[in-house]
């Protein structure tokens, strides 16, 4: 008697610590991949090659976006210089399959200082449906964030 008034509350906290370890994987996920993308638009490449582009970072962030019940798909991407949004992508939309806009085809740090303030973010957000049962399925939003001074103009 004693272990059915129990279980429930039992399966809901093994379930609740499930949920809260898979909502923190995609949490640490999406930092890296903001992080990444954030550091490789802020550098100008050593082999010679043009600068990268917007279109990079957004792309570069969705790909790099991996973890247990995380879509590459299903994340927002902005990309923002000094607090100014560069380009973006809203979640669930698609990529476009290449830099073929102005906005896209430009690289981020453009127009920046070198050796100034100006800070490059990108920012990933994801809307991660946790399944806990007993308790329904309810939403909740990721984000990730990266942060990188320009060193090029």
């Amino acid at each position: 008697m004693e272990f059915a008034l129990i279980v429930p509350i039992l399966v809901l906290l093994v379930f609740g610590i499930i949920a809260f370890g898979i909502v923190f994987a995609q949490n640490l996920s999406l930092n890296n991949a903001a992080r990444e993308a954030a550091r490789a638009s802020v550098v100008r490449q050593i082999d010679g090659s043009p600068t990268r582009t917007c279109w990079e970072a957004l792309s570069r962030t969705r790909a790099a976006a991996v973890a247990i019940g995380l879509d590459p798909a299903k994340v927002g991407v902005t990309v923002s210089l000094s607090g100014t949004t560069v380009c973006s992508v809203a979640a669930g939309s698609p990529l476009p399959a290449s830099a073929n806009t102005p906005a896209l085809a430009k690289p981020p740090c453009t127009g920046s200082v070198s050796g100034g303030a100006d800070q490059l973010s990108v920012a990933a957000t994801f809307d991660s449906r946790l399944a806990i049962p007993l308790w329904g399925s309810p939403s909740v939003t990721v984000t990730g964030t990266g942060v990188f001074r320009c060193e090029y103009s």
